[in-house]
């Protein structure tokens, strides 16, 4: 597995592994259906793309298994789903940009982050979702991942604003984490 961001050349086969962004299907006359997604693997982002289904000519039972499979790749790749894909990295004249024709995907389980420091520490510079241009993360998830982690406190520093301590002090009352209102 590479990251992608060392992807550069068209013309080789590759494996990455990485977080979907975005789902599109595309049918086309042929029968056939474009399964285009985005995977970052938070060095860099790519497209991957599938053409699943068979020709209108086929016959019926290929056609069932064709239907099958798609609907389970529908069911399976989804926004946020954490996954492994090999393929040849080919430059789409379409889209002027590099691109993985995908041909092997697997669903993988994310490994969750953890703190495993044994001393642990107060994080005192905290940006939430009010503090504009700064973060996109919700208060009550960042209290909720410091008490997951055991940390005791963490400090709430947005820039000028002060909409995120109501919802700060419910979920520090909630959790049992103590707030620093800076």
């Amino acid at each position: 597995i590479i990251p992608i961001a060392k992807i550069l050349t068209e013309d080789r086969f590759v494996a990455i592994q990485g977080d979907v962004l975005s789902v599109s299907y595309r049918p086309l006359k042929t029968g056939h259906e474009i399964i285009t997604f985005a995977v970052t693997d938070y060095t860099s982002s790519i497209k991957v793309k599938l053409f699943e289904g068979v020709k209108e000519d086929a016959d019926e039972t290929k056609k069932k298994n064709a239907e099958e499979k798609l609907q389970k790749i529908k069911e399976l790749l989804k926004k946020g789903a954490h996954v492994s894909v090999t393929g040849k990295v080919v430059f789409d004249t379409f889209d002027k940009e590099l691109e993985i024709m995908g041909k092997d995907i697997n669903l993988l389980e994310k490994e969750e982050k953890q703190d495993t420091a044994p001393v642990k520490r107060v994080e005192l510079h905290m940006h939430t979702k009010m503090s504009a241009m700064d973060a996109v993360t919700g208060v009550k998830d960042l209290i909720k991942r410091a008490k997951k982690w055991g940390h005791t406190a963490i400090a709430v520093t947005d820039h000028g604003v002060a909409q995120a301590f109501p919802d700060a002090f419910a979920a520090a009352k909630a959790t049992g984490i103590k707030v620093i209102y800076g």
